[in-house]
């Protein structure tokens, strides 16, 4: 008895043995690269975040070392110091804050003046450059941070004073900068009228500002107009950032006050915005 081989069987089984192997080794690879890839991301997250976390720690020792160097008193609003005679009954129990720029000065000569935003953590001297980019990833010390520090607008002059002031900071989410002025779109703070006064120092002046809008909008240059060509023009600016606000501050704008813009990212699509109007401002007299 002779027992016939089937060839084209053996052939097949092989073929799907050769398949199967195959299958298993491309299987493997495919683990391999993921698993690799994994890898790969996980230590470029570490090391962003670790970056990230450098420059944050950066930012912090630097406004610590700032608020042990400056020295900040009060001054008494006199009646000539307010803009509107009918502010002064209002305003005049209140203090100008005063800061000493020598040491500030001496560590940056970029620095503009100081602002303290009430009800956050806003309390930083700003700086300026001839340009909007220098100081969105440099520190106040100058060197490279993603985090930037906060700036004067390059349109803008602090000294004299146009239609619209601007300052801008990153919107940091751990609340540096500007991050906490998420604070001014939450019924908590525009409810509080002890949030509503801004203050601003310079080398040149003390300068108080009231609040008048604030509110979250889509990118766009239209808050950040610094130029109009007619007081009707400027009326109906102040009409629409007053309308934009999620709160009635019930402040009176007309066509010869000054205002200050805040500016940052609330998130990746919004920006957060804060408006006032100059009540009053005094000369240094050092």
């Amino acid at each position: 008895f002779t027992k016939t081989i089937d060839v084209s069987k053996i052939v097949n089984i092989n073929k799907a043995k050769e398949t199967a192997k195959r299958k298993v080794i491309l299987k493997r690879n495919i683990l391999h690269i993921i698993i690799t890839t994994c890898i790969i991301g996980i230590v470029i997250l570490l090391i962003v975040l670790l970056y990230s976390h450098l420059h944050n720690n950066n930012n912090k020792d630097i406004t610590k070392d700032l608020s042990k160097n400056v020295t900040t008193k009060k001054i008494k609003v006199d009646k000539e110091d307010v803009v509107d005679d009918d502010l002064y009954s209002k305003y005049a129990k209140l203090n100008m804050r005063e800061v000493d720029f020598d040491d500030l000065l001496n560590t940056n000569s970029d620095t503009k003046g100081w602002i303290k935003v009430n009800g956050t953590k806003v309390n930083y001297p700003f700086v300026q450059k001839d340009n909007n980019d220098y100081y969105l990833d440099h520190s106040y010390d100058k060197s490279y941070n993603v985090r930037g520090w906060v700036f004067l607008d390059y349109r803008c002059n602090i000294d004299e004073l146009g239609d619209n002031t601007i300052l801008y900071a990153h919107g940091l989410k751990n609340n540096l900068l500007f991050g906490s002025l998420r604070n001014i779109v939450e019924e908590d703070w525009y409810t509080n009228k002890k949030n509503h006064i801004v203050y601003i120092s310079t080398p040149s002046n003390n300068m108080m500002w009231q609040v008048f809008s604030s509110y979250t909008v889509e990118p766009e240059s239209y808050y950040i107009t610094t130029n109009f060509e007619s007081k009707d023009e400027y009326l109906y600016f102040l009409g629409t950032l007053k309308d934009r606000s999620v709160y009635d501050y019930g402040v009176k704008l007309g066509k010869n006050d000054k205002i200050l813009t805040l500016s940052s990212c609330y998130d990746d699509n919004l920006r957060m915005v804060l408006h006032a109007k100059l009540i009053a401002i005094k000369k240094r007299t050092n």
